[in-house]
């Protein structure tokens, strides 16, 4: 035998409270998991600020140990908002370079200027690096570049502080003759 609704007003109303009740049951699951899943993709969203500094060593002698410093702060708040926890972690790293007379250097010209790479080859030279015949670059760069062989890259590094400031250092694409290849560019000052 099926259920169904008291005749007059009275079953109406308890009915109707009914469906109000399931209603409002609804919509506040619907609502809090709307709010639940809101505040969830904001926190994904926004993760835990990181703030991050280093402190390089602006020049470098070949022949001498490279050292950095990196210092990383975190702080997380809790969704509570009631606290806030701060971690710091630093990090010292020491690399040995190699020596100038283990190093094999040659200096190319992409400029119209005369001798630029010859003057720095004798410079290089007389600090003891090995040293190949200045030559000019098939192309003009604006910038100057280091590039270097694979494990290189603190000498190539040292060079450029050195030398050549304004010179982007990156590994080579492609296999070199030398250890570290230098290619003066337009802004090279020296």
């Amino acid at each position: 035998m099926a259920r169904h609704a008291t005749p007059g007003m009275q079953g109406f109303f308890r009915e109707l409270g009914v469906f109000a009740l399931k209603v409002l049951f609804w919509g506040v699951v619907v609502f809090g998991g709307v709010v639940v899943l809101t505040k969830g993709i904001h926190w994904l969203a926004t993760p835990p600020s990181t703030t991050e500094s280093a402190v390089p060593t602006t020049s470098l002698v070949a022949g001498t140990s490279q050292t950095a410093a990196t210092t990383t702060s975190t702080t997380p708040t809790a969704s509570t908002g009631d606290s806030t926890t701060t971690s710091t972690t630093s990090t010292t790293t020491t690399t040995s370079l190699r020596d100038p007379a283990d190093i094999l250097v040659q200096v190319l010209n992409s400029t119209t200027r005369n001798l630029v790479a010859a003057g720095l080859t004798e410079t290089l030279a007389g600090a003891g690096y090995q040293t190949v015949d200045a030559d000019n670059y098939s192309h003009a760069l604006d910038q100057s570049t280091v590039w270097y062989a694979p494990g290189y890259g603190g000498e190539a590094q040292a060079i450029a502080d050195s030398y050549v400031p304004d010179a982007v250092v990156q590994e080579s694409p492609g296999p070199l003759d030398v250890d570290i290849l230098v290619v003066i560019g337009a802004s090279y000052e020296g």
